[in-house]
């Protein structure tokens, strides 16, 4: 569980429905269909049927036993809502921090992090021949850091 979740755990409410990421543990070893598809030479419209049909199949796998679980806790009221996303084997769940906090014990659950909200930012003006790089102040940017990545931005290796 990341950090940020657990805290946001932690301070919730008892009736608060907290918006969080479940991550999916995932029978695909992607690096490994990579190699393959590289070494026998894929066309990337083979790479992309390839890669598309091992990721809907690992998700049409790993994801009913959850759903269920998902759909029982909305029937109890410990979930309001839930989105499945077979691209990266994960749901974004709406639920109590009951909910979360008893999935910890799941063998089946890489990682549970704090859902976002993408906010578009207005770009600084300025100079655009000075070859700096301009990061709005307030996008509290100032580098990657390790402790603090999502799953999906270490499954593409932004902290190297």
């Amino acid at each position: 569980m990341s950090p940020a979740f657990e805290h946001k755990l932690r301070h919730a409410g008892a009736e608060e429905y907290v918006s969080g990421i479940v991550l999916l543990e995932t029978a695909i070893d992607i690096f490994a269909l990579d190699q393959a598809l590289h070494s026998k030479r894929a066309t990337p419209a083979e790479r992309y049927g390839e890669v598309y049909a091992a990721l809907r199949y690992n998700a049409e796998q790993a994801q009913p036993r959850f759903r269920g679980e998902l759909d029982a806790g909305v029937g109890s009221g410990l979930v309001r809502g839930y989105q499945a996303y077979w691209i990266e084997n994960l749901f974004v769940v709406s639920a109590k921090a009951t909910f979360f906090e008893a999935l910890r014990k799941r063998g089946d659950i890489r990682s549970l992090s704090e859902n976002f909200r993408a906010k578009l930012i207005a770009p600084e003006r300025g100079d655009a021949t000075n070859g700096r790089d301009h990061v709005p102040r307030e996008s509290g940017y100032d580098g990657l850091d390790e402790e603090s990545t999502e799953p999906g931005q270490d499954a593409i290796g932004a902290t190297r």
